[in-house]
């Protein structure tokens, strides 16, 4: 004959509201450097260089609510 105990029930997990504000932000850029020389073989015609860079910049602002509480 064999002895089966019962486990003691869990408990459910604590349901946590997801209620909150935010507030981010972001930057971010990119530069570079580039140099040619144009030949049309019978010499040095030009000489180019140029130094392109850009950037960028954003932000995010919100709230969220959540209605109802997820219970088990």
């Amino acid at each position: 004959m064999s002895l089966q105990a019962k486990l003691p029930a869990m408990a459910p997990a604590p349901a946590y509201p997801f209620t909150s504000c935010y507030l981010g932000g972001n930057a971010g850029g990119v530069w570079g450097k580039a140099s040619h020389t144009f030949d049309n073989g019978a010499g040095r015609i030009k000489d180019c260089s140029c130094k392109p860079s850009s950037w960028i910049a954003g932000g995010q602002v919100g709230c969220q609510y959540q209605w109802t509480a997820c219970t088990s």
